[in-house]
């Protein structure tokens, strides 16, 4: 009894794994089908019918001889125009022929250089004067006499045209450059071949660095044309361009990828063998990102770009951005056209030109720049409408003149920028409430010193200099300042954000201006050869001003009565004292020789 349970059992476990067995018979076969289907596609490759053209659609189907061994050698006057070989030859009644493992070559006009072909089956098809047209198909390889090698699986050549069309995949090279697309022409007379679609170009530096796949450069593309003759590949649409050098002065890889929506590469060398990439002409969208290693990478966009690859340089047009040193704090350039020398570490910028280097700015018409190793801006000349700002929390530092040149220390911060012609500067607070702004301007030029970012040392002005210190509004006292002289020095103190002292020699005038009109508010001009003025610690404030040389103030209510009226001191030495509060004169200090009038007295 216990036997048949144990029997039954197994049946009825192996009933219940027939399901499981059927699904894991049927992937089994599903797989081998699949495989099935994919090698017969493979070995269909060869064995698909020729795709004929439309004159060529109707040939014999009347067979008239067959030959194994077949040869065939056509001249002309004693001229070598082509040879035929082939296992085996089958001919029908128009004359064609279908040929099996065929090999051909093709002369030239003299009968010396020749084109060879081969492949496992061709449809020969002759034409008048010794031309012909032949499809070639399965395993085709085509040999030019420049040295282009082809291979692809089908072409269509014509003997009078001297053009092989390729509808398949297709790998090229010649010496040192090689590739591959999908579809092909090659214009064998004219040195030239279309690659349609798909398109992958790889340089390499020799045919001995190809063979060890060591390329510098490489070029994709939705199509293109290799132009043999003149040494030049054009490539259309969503281009990508990859170049592998090595960084003068440095030793160090540097990799350069530029994209465009076309571009025209020329190669130059004393031979084939040896031509090298010299120019990259690129059109549209242009886009590029060097890197140097261990270096951050530059970023260029423009609308046009002629890349110079001997000298490392670029010359965009229609709108040149680049950004060097990409990073936490990037170096910005913008203009109209640029030109830009990486391994020379320059840059020539026109047309609306701007660099922006963390806090500070570079405007002009044009703009000359040099750069540190890291791409860093390191000086730089601006003509034309030029200008440096440096914007900090607290300030904004602005100066402009037809021309001016400025230097950056070792941490990449402005050190000093130095302005030629008729110059201006303006200080201007983020917070108008506690700071006078400061505006100067001088007919000869003005020089700033910085000490580290956003830090001002030292002004100096040459020529006749007018500096206006405006003060906030805030007190029915307040008043503005005027200094005018020769020429003016001025020193910041050392927190480098506040004037500590300023120096103003020749023909100095100092015009004190309320903002507010009251009977105890004074415009006041003092006139002296010099004066020596020392500021508050804060706020850009006049504290005192000194005026020696037979000075002379003179004052104008700004309110009239009976009683007031314009107001003369003249001294050896006058000194002014300012209120901190309303930057209004307080007191009048008058040494040596005073002397004061009012109306009558």
């Amino acid at each position: 009894m216990p036997d048949n349970e144990t029997q039954t059992k197994r049946e009825y476990r192996v009933r219940a794994s027939l399901p499981r067995y059927f699904r894991v018979a049927a992937i089994a076969a599903i797989g081998v089908t699949l495989l099935a289907i994919v090698a017969g596609f493979y070995n269909a490759r060869s064995k698909s019918p020729f795709r004929l053209k439309s004159e060529h659609a109707q040939l014999s189907t009347d067979v008239i001889s067959e030959i194994s061994g077949y040869e065939r050698l056509e001249t002309e006057d004693g001229v070598t125009k082509y040879y035929i070989k082939a296992d085996h030859a089958k001919t029908f009644s128009d004359n064609h022929q279908e040929l099996q493992n065929v090999y051909l070559e093709v002369f030239d006009k003299e009968g010396v250089q020749n084109d060879k072909m081969a492949a496992e089956s061709a449809i020969y098809i002759p034409e008048p004067e010794k031309n012909f047209t032949a499809y070639l198909k399965g395993n085709v390889r085509i040999d030019t006499r420049q040295g282009l090698k082809i291979k692809t699986n089908h072409v269509v050549y014509s003997r009078k045209t001297e053009v092989a069309e390729a509808d398949e995949a297709v790998e090229f090279e010649r010496e040192n450059i090689r590739g591959k697309s999908f579809g092909a022409t090659v214009k064998i007379a004219d040195k030239r071949v279309e690659l349609l679609k798909d398109v992958d170009i790889e340089l390499f530096e020799s045919p001995e660095l190809a063979r060890a796949n060591v390329r510098y450069g490489r070029v994709t593309a939705n199509s293109a044309s290799f132009d043999q003759l003149n040494q030049k590949i054009s490539a259309n649409h969503n281009v990508a361009i990859n170049i592998v050098s090595t960084a003068k002065g440095t030793g160090r890889q540097q990799t350069t990828d530029i994209a465009g929506n076309r571009a025209e590469l020329s190669l130059a060398g004393e031979n084939t063998a040896s031509a090298q990439l010299k120019t990259i002409e690129l059109f549209e969208n242009v886009r590029i990102t060097s890197v140097e290693q261990g270096m951050l990478p530059t970023n260029i966009e423009s609308g046009y770009a002629l890349y110079d690859k001997p000298a490392d340089r670029f010359e965009l047009k229609n709108g040149a951005h680049i950004v060097t040193a990409a990073g936490e704090k990037p170096t910005d350039l913008r203009a109209t056209e640029a030109i830009y020398e990486q391994t020379a570490r320059k840059v020539a910028l026109t047309g609306g030109a701007e660099i922006v280097q963390g806090s500070d700015t570079l405007k002009g018409d044009v703009l000359f720049a040099t750069l540190f190793a890291d791409n860093k801006v390191k000086d730089a000349v601006i003509r034309g409408n030029a200008s440096a700002r440096q914007t900090t929390a607290e300030r904004t530092t602005t100066i402009t003149a037809p021309e001016l040149n400025a230097t950056f220390d070792a941490a990449r911060h402005m050190r000093d920028a130095n302005a030629i012609g008729q110059s201006s500067v303006e200080l201007t607070p983020a917070v108008s409430q506690d700071y006078s702004r400061v505006t100067a301007a001088a007919t000869r030029g003005i020089g700033l010193v910085f000490k580290g970012e956003g830090l001002l040392d030292s002004m100096h002005t040459d020529g006749r200099t007018t500096i206006n210190l405006n003060a906030p509004n805030n007190t029915p006292d307040a008043a503005n300042k005027r200094l005018t002289a020769d020429k003016v020095n001025s020193y910041f103190h050392p927190n480098g954000k506040d004037i500590r002292r300023a120096e103003a020699v020749g023909n100095a005038e100092l015009f004190v201006d309320p903002l507010n009109a009251g009977k105890d508010n004074y415009r006041t001009t003092i006139d002296a050869p010099r004066f020596d003025c020392e500021f508050f610690p804060t706020g850009n404030n006049a504290k005192t001003c000194i005026g020696g040389k037979r000075a002379k103030a003179v004052r104008v209510p700004t309110v009239r009565d009976a009683k007031r009226g314009d107001q003369t001191l003249t001294a050896d030495q006058l000194t002014a004292h300012f209120s901190q509060r309303s930057n209004d004169i307080e007191t009048f200090d008058a040494a040596g020789s005073a002397k004061f009038n009012e109306l009558d007295r």
